[in-house]
C-alpha cells in the first residue's frame, strides 16, 4: 500500500507517471463575451488632418479602449470614413471626444452622419 508521501514523490515511477503529478486541471471557466459594437462616422479631409495632429487619435484610442480605422478616401472623393470599434462604453467616449474636438477646432463642424453595427 502506498503512502501519501510516495505520491508525490516525482523521483518515483516512469516519466508518464511524474508528468501526471505536475499536472493540475483547472475547472473550466465561462467567460462572457462583450458584444463588440462599430459605427462609422463620415468626415472631409479638413476634420481628418484636424484628427491626425498630435497623435489626437491614437491617444483617444488608447485612453478610451476603442479601435479607430480611418479609411483612405476614394479617388476624386472629399469625404472619409472612421471607424470606431469596441465595447459600447469604449465607442461612446471615443466619438465623442472627436465630436468634441471637431466642434472646438476653427475648422468646419463634424458631419454627424453615423452607421452603427454590432457584432
Amino acid at each position: 500500500m502506498e503512502n501519501q508521501n510516495d505520491k508525490n514523490d516525482l523521483s518515483r515511477g516512469t516519466p508518464a507517471e511524474q508528468a501526471k503529478k505536475l499536472v493540475t486541471v483547472a475547472e473550466p471557466s465561462i467567460v462572457k463575451e462583450e458584444k463588440k459594437l462599430r459605427i462609422a462616422l463620415h468626415l472631409n479631409n479638413d476634420d481628418i488632418k484636424i484628427l491626425k495632429r498630435n497623435g489626437f487619435v491614437k491617444g483617444v484610442a488608447r485612453r478610451s479602449g476603442c479601435q479607430i480605422d480611418i479609411i483612405p478616401p476614394k479617388e476624386g472623393d472629399d469625404e472619409r470614413l472612421v471607424h470606431f470599434t469596441g465595447s459600447k462604453i469604449a465607442v461612446a467616449k471615443a466619438k465623442r471626444w472627436v465630436k468634441e474636438l471637431l466642434t472646438t477646432s476653427p475648422s468646419a463642424p463634424v458631419d454627424a452622419t453615423t452607421s452603427a453595427t454590432t457584432s
